[in-house]
């Protein structure tokens, strides 16, 4: 089986390794296996956690004139332990 990947590898242009994960991907999953599939990653680690980015909205909705700075104190005088953003992540009025 080692040539007959090869010569494929080498008439499709790709690498051998492409091709070995090409064929498991078809015997485990079928032909769904061998299409395309997304890049996109499955997380992003700087992303801001839930709590965080729902506390910063309901703070902006009862002081809509508030700036980041005075939003970001307020919050991090009332939850001190919490991590909270830095400035230029939470956005104007």
């Amino acid at each position: 089986m080692y040539f007959i990947v090869t010569e494929l590898c080498d008439h499709y242009g790709i690498s051998r390794k492409t091709g070995y994960k090409w064929i498991e991907r078809y015997e485990r999953e079928g032909p769904a296996g061998v299409g395309e599939r997304s890049r996109r990653p499955h997380g992003c680690p700087t992303q801001m956690p839930e709590e965080v980015v729902q506390a910063l909205i309901e703070t902006r909705q009862r002081h809509p004139s508030w700036g980041a700075k005075k939003l970001l104190a307020f919050l991090s005088g009332r939850h001190p332990d919490r991590a909270w953003p830095a400035r230029t992540y939470v956005s104007g009025p």
